[in-house]
């Protein structure tokens, strides 16, 4: 039997879904990558003139 280029996309999600499941029954995590991103405060600029 001979693919074509159409099944590629289908036969991917089957095949990731089933290994995600195959996962689960073995109690095994695959962690995801996470980053944390701080961005510091500065102070409000002073201003010489009030705002009105």
């Amino acid at each position: 039997m001979r693919s074509l280029p159409g099944d590629f996309f289908p036969a991917r999600l089957e095949l990731t879904r089933r290994f995600k499941e195959r996962l689960d029954t073995e109690g095994i995590v695959v962690p995801v990558p996470q980053r944390e991103l701080h961005i510091p405060l500065r102070e409000p600029e002073r201003r010489s003139t009030p705002l009105l």
